[in-house]
């Protein structure tokens, strides 16, 4: 399962996630999954610099 966009709480043995989208594993290339991934990890290094060195 490819979950996308959301939010998890975890606290008293319980956790909870909140998603936007979601689709089953069975419906996903792998490759188009990875080619998500990298981008979403691009976005966010850029983000962490723009934090760090405003």
């Amino acid at each position: 399962m490819a979950l996308m966009s959301g939010f998890a709480r975890i606290g008293n043995n319980e956790i909870i996630v909140l998603v936007n989208d979601a689709e089953k594993g069975s419906d996903t290339s792998g490759e188009g999954l990875l080619m998500s991934f990298e981008v979403k990890n691009v976005t966010l290094a850029r983000l962490r610099i723009q934090v760090i060195a405003p």
